[in-house]
C-alpha cells in the first residue's frame, strides 16, 4: 500500500525559510549571554582550583609544622574546604537528563511502515534528519526530545520523536503533515544545537543554585565528624552562597534570552513547515489542537468518574472524536469530514473581551501571532481532508493499545465492563 503525502506549495521564495533579522539578533543576545556564562564559570572555576591548591599547601604545612591532634585535624579541614568548593562546581559533569519515556510506546519501521515512508519523505523534504527513535503516545501534541548532558554540548547528538494519537485523531492528513513538518523545521535551522547549548547552561546553573539537596547533605555530614570540621564545613557553605549569588544573575539573564529567542525558533519551524505543507494547514491545525486537547481532558475526567463503577473505556478516540464534534454543535462550529473547523473568525466571535498582556517570559508566541505569521507567507496549498489515521497500520490495534497504556497504572475492583 503506498502512502499518501500531501504536496507541497509551488514556487516557494529562498526568502521564507532564511532565518530573519528578528531572529539573528536573538542568536547573538543569547550567545553572548553563554559567553558571558562560560567566561564567569571557567573564572569560577580557576579560582575555585587556586583556593584548592592553596588550602591544600595550607594544610600539610600546618600538619608538617607541627604534629598534633589540633594541627591534623585543622590542616584536613582545610584541604577539605578547597575540595568541597571545587566539587561544587564541576559535580554537574557527571549528571544527564534523561526524558520521562513511561507515557509512550515505540513503533518500529516493522510495525508502522506507512509512518515512518511519510517521516522519511517529509525529513527528507525538510533537510533534517530522521529520528532516532519515533514513539506514540495518547497526547494531543507532537514533540521532538532527546536526552541531553554536558558532553552534548560538543557531540552530535540523535533526536526522538514523539506523536500523540490525540492530535492525530484531530488532523486531516494535510494538517498532520504540517505539524510535523514544523517539529522537524526546528532540525532544519540548526537551531536545536543552540537550544542543547542553552539547555545546558541553563541545567548547570540550575544545578548549582538549587539542586543540591545530596551536596548539602554531604557537607553536613563532614561537618557532624567534629567540631574542627564544622567551621571549615560553615565557610565552605559561605562560600558557596556567594558562587550562588553570581549565578542567579546569569541564570535570569540566560533564560530571559532565550525564551525571546525561542519564540523567533517557532517563527521560523512554521514558515519551514509551511513551504512544505501549506501554512493554511498548520494555521487550521494549531486552531483545533487547543480545542482537541480541551476535548480530550474533558474524556478522561468523564473515564476517571467510570473507574469508581468498575468500568473502563475499550478505546479513548472514537468518543474523543464525538466530544469534539459534540462540543462543535453546541458552539455551532461547521464541521467537515467529522473535524470541527476553526478558523480566526470562529475564534474571535467566541471570545470574550479581555485585555492581553504579552508575557516576556513566553516561551512560544501565541496561536494569534503564528496565525498572523502564517498568514503574511500566503504558501496555501489544497486540503486533502483523508483522515491522517491513514499513514498508520492497524489504527484501530494501536489505539486499543494506547488506551490499555492510559490504564496501566489503574486499578480496578474486579475485571472491568468495557464500554
Amino acid at each position: 500500500m503506498q502512502v499518501i503525502y500531501p504536496e507541497a506549495p509551488a514556487h516557494v521564495p529562498e526568502s521564507v525559510t532564511q532565518p530573519s533579522a528578528d531572529f539573528k539578533r536573538e542568536v547573538v543576545k543569547v550567545l553572548s549571554s553563554i559567553i558571558l556564562f562560560i567566561v564567569a564559570y571557567i573564572g569560577l572555576v580557576v579560582a575555585a582550583v587556586l583556593l584548592a591548591i592553596a588550602a591544600g599547601y595550607g594544610g600539610i604545612l600546618i600538619m608538617a609544622v607541627y604534629v598534633s591532634f589540633i594541627t591534623i585535624m585543622l590542616g584536613i579541614g582545610l584541604i577539605g574546604l578547597g575540595v568541597m568548593v571545587l566539587y561544587f562546581l564541576i559535580k554537574f559533569i557527571f549528571k544527564t537528563s534523561k526524558t520521562d519515556r513511561s507515557h509512550l510506546i515505540e513503533v518500529t519501521r516493522t510495525d508502522q511502515p506507512l509512518l515512518f515512508e511519510f517521516i522519511k519523505r517529509l525529513t527528507q523534504e525538510v533537510k533534517a534528519p530522521f529520528p532516532k527513535r519515533i514513539y506514540v503516545s495518547s497526547d494531543v501534541n507532537a514533540s521532538v526530545f532527546y536526552d541531553s548532558g554536558f558532553w552534548s554540548m560538543f557531540f552530535f547528538f540523535f533526536y526522538n520523536l514523539q506523536i500523540g494519537l490525540g492530535l492525530v485523531n484531530a488532523m486531516n492528513i494535510s494538517e498532520f503533515k504540517a505539524v510535523l513538518a514544523h517539529e522537524f523545521g526546528h532540525f532544519s535551522q540548526r537551531s536545536m544545537k543552540l537550544g542543547s547549548y542553552v539547555y545546558n547552561v541553563n541545567r548547570v546553573i540550575y544545578n548549582l543554585l538549587f539542586d543540591n539537596s545530596g551536596y548539602q547533605q554531604t557537607l553536613e555530614k563532614w561537618g557532624s565528624i567534629s567540631g574542627y570540621f564544622t567551621l571549615f564545613a560553615g565557610l565552605t557553605s559561605g562560600i558557596v552562597t556567594g558562587i550562588q549569588a553570581i549565578l542567579k544573575q546569569l541564570y535570569s539573564l540566560n533564560n530571559k534570552n532565550y525564551y525571546s529567542l525561542s519564540q523567533q525558533m517557532e517563527f521560523h519551524a512554521d514558515a519551514v513547515a509551511a513551504s512544505v505543507a501549506g501554512g493554511n494547514h498548520l494555521s487550521h491545525a494549531l486552531r483545533r489542537l487547543e480545542m482537541a486537547d480541551a476535548c480530550q481532558q474533558e474524556l478522561l475526567n468523564f473515564c476517571n468518574r467510570l473507574i469508581g463503577n468498575n468500568q473502563k473505556v475499550g478505546n479513548l478516540f472514537p468518543p474523543h472524536r464525538m466530544v469534539m464534534q459534540h462540543l462543535a454543535a453546541d458552539l455551532k462550529i461547521e464541521c467537515r469530514e467529522g473535524l470541527p473547523q476553526i478558523d480566526r473568525a470562529t475564534v474571535h466571535r467566541l471570545a470574550n473581551s479581555r485585555v492581553v498582556v504579552k508575557d516576556q517570559w513566553a516561551s512560544h508566541p501565541s496561536t494569534d501571532e503564528r496565525d498572523e505569521h502564517l498568514t503574511k507567507l500566503n504558501l496555501n496549498t489544497p486540503t486533502n481532508s483523508q483522515s491522517a489515521w491513514l499513514v498508520f497500520t492497524h489504527p484501530e490495534k494501536l489505539q486499543q493499545q494506547i488506551t490499555n497504556h492510559v490504564y496501566d497504572s489503574v486499578t480496578f475492583k474486579s475485571t472491568p465492563v468495557i464500554l
